[in-house]
């Protein structure tokens, strides 16, 4: 039943990408008290990506066939990155290896 929920909230994330700046944000409320309904309200915490962990590296080509494809400086440079892996969903109850 909770996955079918989190396919309908991201049915919905989908369709407020055409909509106009004043409609994305009452469907950015709708879906904000859509993950407080399902997971409850979790005050000064993330809403739906709960879990996660950051990271930063520097990503570097390892291939030079690559230029075979793309002269791009993402493809033929080192890169420093800073990210965050996230898992789907609001339970912050939920264990991080899973």
């Amino acid at each position: 039943m909770l996955q079918k929920k989190l396919i309908g909230l991201g049915i919905l994330l989908l369709a407020t990408a055409s909509l106009t700046p004043a409609a994305q944000e009452n469907a950015a409320v709708d879906t904000i008290n859509s993950f407080e309904k399902l997971f409850g309200v979790t005050a000064g915490k993330r809403r739906n990506h709960t879990k996660g962990f950051c990271f930063s590296a520097t990503l570097a080509p390892r291939d030079r066939a690559i230029l075979d494809y793309s002269d791009s400086p993402l493809f033929t440079a080192s890169s420093t990155v800073i990210g965050r892996l996230s898992h789907k969903g609001g339970n912050h109850a939920a264990p991080d290896h899973k």
